[in-house]
């Protein structure tokens, strides 16, 4: 008999990349798989029966989303409830209670340190909300007990909880990248960003890494792609690329399709990571790291931890300063100024993507969590 899963979000749209793209349609292949989650309408897309609920705003409006995903996902009848949201996790609770299935948690991101950054304009109360914020995602945890991770600071914080943890790192999949890089001589934009923008992820100094560049090459073009966590993030960005005179190096293009992502980043020749000194940077592993890489772009990324062990270590790229502009400006200009170079270390990534750091490998994790917890 088919194994059936179910995935739930009260908070992702329905095709995000890592939910529905990477894994509720590699799941579909072999599982009948479900996905509750907030939508228009009901409908199957590659193997996966979306199950909607109506989009509501902001916290209080999930909260009040739940009695629906939890009827909608008692109605699969799945043998695994898989959820990605840490808000998400007293349904998790209730779903083991009620149907004695197992059920996962998907920790995208370290959720306390989120809620801190986010919080930190109030004062000391923030560092107490992080405080619970922690205790109540460990007490939860340990009734889950299963537990899918991206990174090795949650790998190591969850098993301390006697939990099962696999790591399924957000890595491309190498169906959506198959073809071999573009030459580096033939792309017509020197720069990309095309993640989401706000101050702690480097809007701003993107702009002035542009600028910095642009007094050595006047010519210099950058990618980015227009989407911000806020409006007013937006606002800014615009206001200090006029304040910098970038008009005519930074081109913005309208937010894209996973599905297209590649058309866009295959059109660069150097990948730019400016994540600043937050607490949940420092844990985390940028994804376009590794978009980067299996598009043959060569990274220029900030001095966070992880930049050492995936840029410059295996030679993808160079690691700068995190908050210095003119430090990103002097990598590029050499990398630009030598494209010979910079072609070694794009192919060097482009290696790394087929052997390793491909979804298609991660994946396999998951399969295996599956069998073990659904033979106990």
């Amino acid at each position: 008999m088919q194994l059936r899963v179910c995935h739930i979000s009260s908070a992702h749209p329905a095709f995000d990349v890592r939910v529905f793209y990477k894994e509720a349609r590699y799941l579909a292949r072999q599982y009948e798989t479900y996905l509750v989650i907030p939508h228009t309408q009901d409908e199957v897309v590659d193997g996966v029966s979306i199950q909607h609920v109506r989009h509501r705003r902001g916290m209080l409006g999930r909260i009040r989303n739940y009695p629906a995903i939890l009827r909608r996902a008692l109605a699969t009848k799945a043998d695994v409830y898989h959820f990605h949201d840490p808000d998400l996790l007293p349904v998790g609770v209730l779903l083991r209670w009620v149907t004695r299935k197992p059920v996962v948690y998907d920790v995208h991101e370290h959720f306390p340190d989120r809620l801190f950054h986010t919080l930190k304009r109030l004062s000391w109360w923030h560092r107490l909300v992080r405080g619970l914020a922690t205790r109540a995602e460990n007490t939860f945890a340990r009734w889950v007990k299963n537990i899918v991770v991206v990174e090795n600071a949650q790998f190591e914080r969850f098993s301390h909880l006697n939990c099962t943890v696999v790591h399924a790192r957000n890595y491309p999949s190498l169906a959506d990248y198959p073809e071999p890089p573009v030459d580096m001589h033939l792309r017509p934009y020197d720069l990309i960003f095309h993640g989401t923008l706000s101050e702690a992820k480097g809007s701003l100094l993107l702009v002035d890494i542009v600028a910095a560049v642009a007094k050595a090459r006047p010519d210099v073009r950058a990618l980015v792609v227009d989407r911000f966590f806020r409006e007013s993030e937006r606002a800014k960005f615009l206001e200090r690329i006029s304040l910098t005179d970038t008009e005519k190096n930074i081109t913005l293009v309208p937010n894209i399709a996973a599905s297209r992502l590649k058309e866009y980043i295959s059109q660069a020749r150097i990948g730019l990571s400016p994540l600043q000194r937050v607490s949940q940077y420092e844990k985390a592993i940028p994804t376009k790291f590794f978009e980067y890489m299996a598009c043959g772009v060569t990274i220029v990324a900030s001095d966070l931890p992880y930049s050492y062990e995936f840029v410059e270590r295996p030679g993808c790229g160079v690691v700068v300063l995190s908050d210095t502009a003119q430090a990103y400006a002097e990598a590029t200009c050499r990398l630009l100024d030598d494209l010979d170079m910079a072609t070694r270390m794009g192919h060097r990534g482009r290696e790394l993507f087929l052997s390793t750091y491909n979804w298609d490998h991660e994946f396999e994790a998951l399969q295996t969590l599956y069998s073990q917890i659904c033979r106990r």
